[in-house]
């Protein structure tokens, strides 16, 4: 599960609109869900309250409009509101490499989460529909050993630029 913790941004997506029609999402909330390009953040977390202790995940979905966070155990099912509005019962399971995610409800949903290099590719499946959405890793989440969390962002390859200190500061800093 390591693997995919971290913060993913949707790259790409292919029927996604189809699915969503077939959930019987509402106009308005399709084109919403089309235009964003939500960030998935996956977190080890503490165990909440009393429940029992264990390797405790969250999926958090975020974009411009819209947020909803899921707190699981692998193996383990619970109630979800996913981001489209539909209650649902979840459970994550881990098959080799692939996390696997089935929502059901009136309809039942399968998703599947690989990780390859730097993106996150999901298919979510539902009847005969198949809906393709490819992630990249844009924060890597900091390792047991306190080195700082490596960041990708492929639009901007250069490192910062330092400060730039006023002319004033400079020269008191000049020998003579």
């Amino acid at each position: 599960m390591d693997e995919f913790l971290g913060s993913w941004k949707l790259e790409s997506n292919e029927g996604l609109n189809e699915l969503l029609l077939r959930l019987g999402t509402g106009y308005i909330s399709r084109k919403t869900l089309n235009a964003t390009k939500p960030v998935l953040t996956f977190t080890r977390e503490n165990a909440p309250g009393n429940s029992p202790a264990g390797e405790w995940y969250s999926l958090k979905t975020s974009s411009a409009l819209k947020s909803s966070t899921c707190v699981f155990r692998i193996g383990y099912t619970f109630d979800e509101t996913t981001t489209d509005g539909r209650t649902v019962r979840t459970v994550f399971i881990v098959d080799g490499q692939t996390l696997k995610q089935e929502q059901a409800g009136t309809k039942t949903t399968y998703i599947t989460y690989t990780r390859e290099g730097d993106m996150l590719k999901t298919v979510i499946k539902l009847e005969d529909l198949t809906c393709f959405r490819n992630y990249r890793l844009v924060v890597q989440p900091q390792p047991a050993n306190g080195t700082a969390p490596s960041v990708s962002n492929p639009t901007s390859p250069k490192p910062p630029t330092p400060p730039i200190t006023p002319a004033s500061s400079n020269k008191s800093n000049k020998s003579k």
